[in-house]
């Protein structure tokens, strides 16, 4: 993916606003980049009020001769992706049964909600962990 833009000191780091949608619901991402020839590995994060921005590392800065301000642009490559985890029977049928889907929450969410209701050693606690994954779809289709 190309991005342009202006790069800007972020909290001391240099940086070029991205679109949010690159992050794919995640909070950051690895990222390949490549500006003016010079390739590096960086980092996109997610701020606070939904803008996203990929760093660019010094040496990079150095190395290219852009500065702060300077009209730049950029491929970015996002490494790895989403792992997905498989989703246990008793998940499938509460969701089911509630009418709703894993579909409509954010990867990380999903993942870590899965992931604690793999963990669960207790039946009483993995029912209530299920009932929580419920609700939490349930929740975001309201939104």
């Amino acid at each position: 993916m190309e991005v342009s833009g202006k790069l800007c000191l972020f909290g001391g780091l240099h940086a070029l606003d991205v679109a949010p949608e690159i992050l794919n619901g995640r909070r950051s991402v690895r990222a390949r980049s490549t500006l003016k020839g010079v390739q590096h590995m960086s980092y996109i994060f997610r701020l606070r009020g939904g803008e996203a921005r990929l760093v660019v590392p010094d040496t990079v800065v150095e190395k290219t001769g852009v500065k702060v301000g300077d009209e730049v642009e950029v491929a970015v490559a996002v490494i790895g992706g989403t792992k997905e985890l498989g989703v246990p029977r008793d998940v499938e049928l509460a969701l089911a049964n509630a009418g709703t889907s894993l579909g409509v929450l954010p990867d990380f969410e999903r993942r870590q909600l899965l992931y604690l209701v793999r963990e669960s050693k207790e039946p009483s606690v993995r029912r209530g962990r299920i009932e929580a994954v419920v609700s939490a779809c349930l929740s975001k289709e309201a939104c």
